[in-house]
């Protein structure tokens, strides 16, 4: 993922939802694995190299990570318009 990202030829964000990444990884839910989820982030953040990393403290399913991530997308579009 992270060479990816790394290879993305415009401005490039990665929006971490540190609460789960799925439904079913979701605290109390069958796949919820804090210690995977925190490793994949471990990881994720030392292999990037200069792409932005935003950590939002809700579910990737939560209305806060959605809103969020929409204010994001707006402020990259209105920056970059061609």
């Amino acid at each position: 993922m992270a060479s990816k990202l790394n290879g993305a030829k415009g401005p490039t964000i990665v929006m971490i939802p540190l609460r789960g990444f799925s439904y079913p990884n979701r605290k109390g839910e069958t796949l919820y694995d804090e210690e995977g989820n925190q490793a994949f982030i471990k990881i994720l953040k030392e292999n990037l190299k200069g792409v932005q990393v935003i950590e939002i403290d809700a579910h990737i399913n939560d209305c806060e990570f959605a809103n969020e991530a929409a204010r994001t997308m707006e402020k990259l579009l209105s920056e970059h318009k061609g």
